[in-house]
């Protein structure tokens, strides 16, 4: 049994695929202050339609409880409920991992472009073909 393989990729392929890459990182980073008020509009939405389910279905509550601030004259009521008694919440799309302000994000993108960039000058000075353990180092992006 052999426990590497060696295979040769098409240098010019792999290319293609990372620009792709960077390309659908870029329109999400374009379009990411768009998308991020949709969602929080959407769940903001969401909210209200629970709170209305609550109000109006208070016996399917799991646990029901009020705390009373009396110097301020101010109730909170808590209901608990199973997610499945509420309507169905909004798919979260956006976390901290795919936001383009984020650190993490910026430095990802950067190693992306900086590959591009290695990858195109290998293939300008000839190198047709990218090793199995160059491959292995860009699967993060294919």
């Amino acid at each position: 049994m052999t426990s590497r393989m060696t295979i040769k990729l098409p240098t010019k392929k792999v290319i293609e695929l990372l620009q792709a890459k960077l390309a659908e990182r870029e329109t999400w980073a374009a379009n990411y202050d768009k998308l991020a008020a949709a969602e929080k509009k959407d769940h903001e939405a969401w909210e209200l339609r629970a709170l209305a389910h609550a109000h109006s279905n208070p016996k399917k509550a799991i646990n029901r409880t009020a705390e009373y601030a009396y110097t301020n004259d101010y109730v909170r009521i808590i209901y608990t409920f199973k997610m499945e008694h509420l309507p169905p919440k909004p798919e979260k799309t956006i976390t901290h991992l795919n936001n383009p302000h984020n650190y993490g994000y910026q430095e990802e993108t950067k190693d992306l472009k900086e590959s591009i960039r290695l990858l195109t000058l290998a293939e300008e000075n000839g190198q047709e073909t990218i090793s199995t353990g160059t491959y292995r180092n860009l699967t993060r992006w294919l």
